[in-house]
């Protein structure tokens, strides 16, 4: 369990981790024996609490044994009980990865130094670093990649909303039937002017990472198998005296393929 695993990065965003399950204290003590799983785990055996927050999943028939589940999701809640940030999915097995939720809820720093990696060749006008957010590609997770941009000093790029006749800063990423990929999530551009031009730029300078939310949907793939990915990233380094000509990054990424998420299945 992905969470159990970052639990002492959690703990050093200090954030305390509950989970809360339909499933009565005996199926949920015998689940988290099995797993070695330490978070708390609360039981809303009648599902008391998911139907009043309005979180019931409607889409499992009332007669199958799954019924009375939520839709997966989370919520970060301050000592006050202020909900800060919640994530819910329609799909039972879809879950947002740890480092997905520390970095983009908490923005609290988050250590990827193990997960599987991959940089563009390297010369005077930059280079870009890709990182899995997790570390193996696991079906049905909300997943993202990091694109890091390396810039030399004193430059910056355009943002993604570049006016026409500029070179927008682009991130697109391919992988097999399955994988649906999001929008690119950019960091806050800052504003920047030319001399001598009447318009004014939205630019982005310093270490730069894009991070680019997906899914791989897949059904029946072999854990440990290789999943292909490619990352192309567009962009244009500029100073405040010149620009450099556009770049088109490429990064391939070979992604091991962990087990699937379990089926939210209540044995007996």
């Amino acid at each position: 369990m992905e969470l159990q695993q970052q639990l002492p990065q959690f703990g050093a965003a200090g954030v305390r981790i509950l989970g809360i399950s339909p499933d009565p204290v005996r199926r949920i003590k015998r689940f988290a024996d099995e797993a070695g799983i330490t978070i708390a785990m609360l039981a809303d055996e009648d599902s008391a609490v998911i139907e009043r927050f309005g979180i019931l999943n409607t889409l499992v028939d009332p007669d199958d044994d799954l019924y009375g589940i939520p839709f997966p999701g989370s919520y970060l809640v301050d000592q006050d009980g202020t909900v800060l940030a919640k994530h819910f999915n329609q799909h039972y097995r879809v879950r947002e990865t740890a480092a997905a939720l520390l970095r983009g809820d908490l923005n609290a720093p988050f250590d990827d130094s193990g997960f599987p990696a991959a940089r563009s060749p390297a010369d005077g006008g930059g280079a870009v670093t890709v990182t899995l957010g997790a570390a193996d590609l696991k079906p049905y997770q909300r997943g993202e990649f990091l694109v890091h941009i390396h810039l030399g000093d004193g430059l910056h790029v355009y943002g993604p909303d570049a006016p026409d006749g500029y070179v927008a800063t682009d991130v697109r990423v391919s992988g097999p039937e399955g994988f649906d990929v999001e929008p690119a999530l950019f960091p806050s551009t800052r504003p920047f002017r030319v001399d001598g031009i009447d318009e004014q730029f939205e630019v982005l300078d310093g270490e730069i990472r894009i991070a680019v939310p997906f899914v791989y949907a897949v059904e029946g793939a072999e854990p440990g198998s290789t999943v292909p990915v490619d990352i192309e990233v567009r962009y244009q380094a500029c100073n405040e005296h010149e620009c450099l000509l556009p770049r088109t990054e490429r990064v391939h990424m070979d992604l091991t393929l962990g087990a699937l998420n379990h089926r939210a299945a209540r044995p007996g």
